[in-house]
């Protein structure tokens, strides 16, 4: 496994947000420090390393990891690592209309105007029987 991996794995597991779950992760050792200096030297890295590692996959661990919470997900992956190898390899397109996920994110946000919902909308389906 490589250290990129092991970062990974720590940050899934919490680890690396927690100095409680680190310490129990390496047999309960103290941490002296912060959690960042104690992770890297665990994993051999340097401050440059580090940070490109927290870079590259703090932002999208936080969101695989919200959308691993639901007990349809636990049940079809074995572990959330996994389940993010799975994710990060899809490709993000909608496969009924061909959309990709960026575009999505581009143009749905809570800043764009054109998007505003109105206070007083209801989004049920409104249908009416006449």
């Amino acid at each position: 496994m490589t250290i990129e991996e092991q970062y990974i794995k720590l940050k899934l597991s919490g680890c690396i947000d927690s100095k409680e779950l680190l310490s129990t992760k390496f047999n309960n050792e103290e941490i002296k420090g912060t959690i960042g200096e104690f992770v890297r030297e665990k994993l051999c890295l340097d401050v440059h390393q580090y940070e490109k590692f927290q870079e590259k996959h703090d932002p999208g661990i936080q969101y695989v990891k919200s959308l691993f919470n639901s007990e349809n997900r636990r049940e079809g992956f074995k572990n959330i690592y996994v389940f993010y190898k799975w994710y990060i390899s899809q490709n993000k397109v909608c496969c009924y209309c061909g959309v990709k996920e960026e575009d999505l994110k581009k143009y749905f946000h809570k800043d764009n105007e054109q998007y505003n919902v109105p206070e007083n909308f209801d989004s049920d389906l409104s249908i009416s029987y006449s």
